[in-house]
């Protein structure tokens, strides 16, 4: 059976991130950039800010107790040629405007392609460095600290794609991927980053449920998505390449490893067999009992 308002109420009030989290990490985002304007160095380079990642597609969940949630902006900057042909000095240089500041000094990493400002048991929000250059103005850049170099990027395409794919899926695929990364998280089932898995899921939105009507409810939608996502890995006993959906011509794949990748395969088949019993079980306290081996006493 399906339980549409179990499940929807178990993502509610056990998946979801508060709204109140939600809330302080705007204005944490606000203090930031407040905190980069005002620097006399990097200020007058700063165009604006853009949500990146889980936060713009609206797919973070609760961290684990003790643990942090994480959001990522970009900060568009304006381009200094001179940086430009050495550009992990953008990343420094944002790393350098938080140590000057007495509030950000002690919070701050820097990482290989961001800067990282710790809420110490709360969350980390990750600045990440982000121009656009070339005579049109059509080339998308982060900084690769380790490599010294630009890497190609479209984030805003990726979020259009996620919210096309999401429309396409009822509104239930960022339910689905928020699903998803809480079993990933609170019962350790598998190790995947989650643009991976946001691409992998976002990727099995098919046109012919679509038309049908198939993920119509939570539960249906949920299930479809993973047997689909479960053929299409069966299809691949090795890593394939998983391609940026916003076309940027970048890949995904120096981010997961193949161990990882058949961990994950395996996993899948299995939460798919469970997934397809429990929705296709007549018996109400039998179903109950089968989406809760899934998801726990929670559900």
């Amino acid at each position: 059976m399906k339980h549409d308002e179990r499940l929807r109420a178990f993502l509610a009030k056990t998946v979801n991130l508060n709204q109140s989290r939600l809330d302080d990490l705007d204005g944490r985002v606000t203090a930031i950039m407040n905190c980069l304007s005002k620097d006399p160095s990097v200020g007058p380079l700063v165009k604006t800010h853009l949500r990146q990642g889980s936060w713009a597609h609206r797919t973070i969940i609760k961290p684990l107790p003790d643990d942090e949630f994480d959001a990522d902006i970009l900060l568009q900057l304006e381009e200094v040629k001179d940086w430009s042909k050495d550009p992990r000095t953008y990343l420094n240089q944002v790393y350098q405007t938080f140590k000057r500041a007495a509030i950000y000094k002690d919070k701050v990493e820097k990482k290989n392609r961001c800067v990282r400002i710790h809420y110490a048991n709360d969350c980390h929000v990750d600045v990440v460095p982000y121009l656009v250059r070339g005579f049109f103005q059509n080339r998308k850049v982060i900084v690769n600290h380790a490599t010294n170099s630009f890497e190609r990027t479209d984030p805003q395409s990726f979020t259009s794609w996620m919210r096309y794919q999401d429309r396409r899926a009822s509104n239930n695929l960022r339910k689905t991927i928020r699903l998803m990364k809480y079993l990933r998280d609170r019962q350790d089932a598998f190790s995947v980053p989650s643009v991976i898995l946001t691409t992998l899921v976002g990727n099995r939105v098919s046109a012919w449920w679509q038309f049908w009507d198939g993920y119509k409810d939570l539960p249906t939608a949920f299930m479809r998505l993973i047997c689909s996502l479960d053929n299409y890995l069966q299809q691949h006993e090795t890593m394939p390449t998983i391609a940026d959906p916003s076309d940027s011509g970048a890949t995904f794949d120096h981010r997961w490893d193949e161990r990882r990748y058949a961990h994950f395969r395996d996993e899948i088949n299995k939460l798919a067999a469970r997934v397809r019993a429990a929705h296709a079980e007549q018996d109400q306290s039998q179903s109950i009992a089968l989406w809760q081996k899934i998801f726990g006493l929670a559900y």
